[in-house]
Protein backbone atom coordinates (compact mmCIF):
# COMPACT_ATOMS: atom_id res chain seq x y z
CA UNK A 1 0.00 0.00 0.00
CA UNK A 2 2.97 2.32 0.68
CA UNK A 3 4.42 1.38 -2.66
CA UNK A 4 1.51 2.86 -4.52
CA UNK A 5 0.87 6.21 -2.32
CA UNK A 6 4.45 6.90 -3.33
CA UNK A 7 3.48 6.70 -6.99
CA UNK A 8 0.41 8.68 -6.37
CA UNK A 9 2.41 11.29 -4.74
CA UNK A 10 5.12 10.92 -7.10
CA UNK A 11 2.24 11.65 -10.50
CA UNK A 12 0.93 14.64 -8.48
CA UNK A 13 4.15 15.86 -7.80
CA UNK A 14 5.03 15.51 -11.48
CA UNK A 15 1.71 16.91 -12.71
CA UNK A 16 2.19 20.06 -10.50
CA UNK A 17 5.95 20.58 -12.10
CA UNK A 18 4.12 20.45 -15.92
CA UNK A 19 1.78 22.77 -14.79
CA UNK A 20 4.45 25.11 -13.40
CA UNK A 21 6.36 25.22 -16.18
CA UNK A 22 4.02 26.02 -18.04
CA UNK A 23 2.06 28.83 -16.24
CA UNK A 24 5.67 30.23 -16.16
CA UNK A 25 5.13 33.99 -17.59
CA UNK A 26 5.75 34.58 -20.98
CA UNK A 27 4.73 31.30 -22.40
CA UNK A 28 1.49 29.23 -23.42
CA UNK A 29 0.63 26.02 -24.78
CA UNK A 30 -0.74 26.01 -28.21
CA UNK A 31 -1.50 22.90 -30.89
CA UNK A 32 -3.42 25.42 -33.18
CA UNK A 33 -1.04 26.24 -36.14
CA UNK A 34 0.68 29.42 -35.37
CA UNK A 35 3.50 31.09 -37.13
CA UNK A 36 4.57 33.30 -35.56
CA UNK A 37 3.93 34.43 -31.62
CA UNK A 38 5.65 36.99 -28.96
CA UNK A 39 5.55 34.21 -26.56
CA UNK A 40 6.85 31.29 -25.99
CA UNK A 41 4.37 28.35 -28.58
CA UNK A 42 4.38 24.45 -28.77
CA UNK A 43 4.35 23.76 -32.68
CA UNK A 44 4.86 20.93 -34.76
CA UNK A 45 6.14 19.02 -31.13
CA UNK A 46 8.82 22.00 -30.33
CA UNK A 47 9.08 24.97 -28.67
CA UNK A 48 9.76 28.04 -29.95
CA UNK A 49 12.07 30.72 -28.75
CA UNK A 50 10.15 34.01 -28.23
CA UNK A 51 11.61 36.61 -30.78
CA UNK A 52 13.81 39.21 -29.13
CA UNK A 53 16.58 39.98 -31.99
CA UNK A 54 15.49 43.06 -33.50
CA UNK A 55 16.44 44.21 -37.04
CA UNK A 56 19.38 45.56 -38.36
CA UNK A 57 19.63 48.55 -40.71
CA UNK A 58 22.43 48.85 -43.06
CA UNK A 59 22.97 52.55 -44.92
CA UNK A 60 24.06 52.47 -48.24
CA UNK A 61 26.66 54.89 -49.28
CA UNK A 62 28.38 57.03 -46.89
CA UNK A 63 27.28 58.44 -43.67
CA UNK A 64 28.25 62.01 -44.38
CA UNK A 65 27.21 63.96 -47.53
CA UNK A 66 28.90 66.68 -48.41
CA UNK A 67 27.46 68.83 -50.98
CA UNK A 68 27.18 72.94 -51.90
CA UNK A 69 23.77 74.88 -52.44
CA UNK A 70 21.43 74.01 -55.28
CA UNK A 71 23.13 70.52 -56.10
CA UNK A 72 20.79 68.36 -56.68
CA UNK A 73 20.90 65.16 -54.43
CA UNK A 74 18.77 61.52 -54.18
CA UNK A 75 19.40 59.70 -51.33
CA UNK A 76 20.96 56.45 -51.15
CA UNK A 77 18.88 54.75 -48.74
CA UNK A 78 19.80 51.85 -46.47
CA UNK A 79 18.46 47.80 -46.10
CA UNK A 80 16.90 46.27 -43.40
CA UNK A 81 17.10 42.64 -42.25
CA UNK A 82 15.50 40.46 -39.63
CA UNK A 83 16.42 36.98 -38.19
CA UNK A 84 13.22 35.86 -38.49
CA UNK A 85 11.30 38.14 -40.72
CA UNK A 86 14.37 38.36 -43.69
CA UNK A 87 14.07 41.40 -45.33
CA UNK A 88 12.11 44.44 -44.26
CA UNK A 89 13.78 47.05 -46.16
CA UNK A 90 10.43 48.18 -47.64
CA UNK A 91 9.28 48.34 -44.03
CA UNK A 92 11.90 51.17 -42.99
CA UNK A 93 10.55 54.75 -42.06
CA UNK A 94 12.45 57.41 -43.68
CA UNK A 95 12.72 60.96 -42.55
CA UNK A 96 14.75 63.10 -44.97
CA UNK A 97 14.09 66.70 -45.29
CA UNK A 98 17.60 68.03 -46.68
CA UNK A 99 16.85 71.06 -48.57
CA UNK A 100 19.70 71.71 -50.98
CA UNK A 101 18.92 75.71 -51.53
CA UNK A 102 19.63 76.80 -48.32
CA UNK A 103 23.14 75.85 -45.90
CA UNK A 104 22.71 73.78 -42.96
CA UNK A 105 23.49 70.49 -41.71
CA UNK A 106 20.62 68.07 -42.11
CA UNK A 107 20.05 64.25 -40.93
CA UNK A 108 18.29 61.61 -42.23
CA UNK A 109 16.63 58.70 -40.34
CA UNK A 110 16.06 55.74 -40.57
CA UNK A 111 13.96 53.10 -38.52
CA UNK A 112 11.98 50.14 -39.03
CA UNK A 113 10.69 47.18 -36.24
CA UNK A 114 10.01 43.70 -37.25
CA UNK A 115 6.67 41.58 -37.19
CA UNK A 116 6.73 41.38 -33.67
CA UNK A 117 7.64 45.06 -33.08
CA UNK A 118 11.34 44.64 -32.15
CA UNK A 119 12.65 47.94 -33.32
CA UNK A 120 15.89 48.54 -35.19
CA UNK A 121 18.63 50.96 -33.33
CA UNK A 122 17.85 53.65 -35.50
CA UNK A 123 20.49 54.68 -38.52
CA UNK A 124 21.35 57.82 -39.39
CA UNK A 125 23.23 59.69 -42.76
CA UNK A 126 24.50 63.40 -42.28
CA UNK A 127 24.36 65.88 -45.34
CA UNK A 128 25.96 69.06 -45.23
CA UNK A 129 25.04 71.96 -47.59
CA UNK A 130 27.53 74.68 -48.03
CA UNK A 131 28.26 77.64 -49.81
CA UNK A 132 30.05 77.32 -53.22
CA UNK A 133 33.78 77.81 -52.72
CA UNK A 134 35.24 80.34 -54.85
CA UNK A 135 38.07 80.04 -57.04
CA UNK A 136 40.81 82.74 -56.55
Amino acid sequence: MKKIAWMGLLFVMTIGLIFTLMGQSGSYCDFSDIERSQENIFQAGTWKNPDTVPPVITLIGDEAVNLTVDDSYTDAGATASDDVDGDITANIVVVNLVNTSVVGTYTITYDVSDAVGNPADQVTRTVIVSEELEET
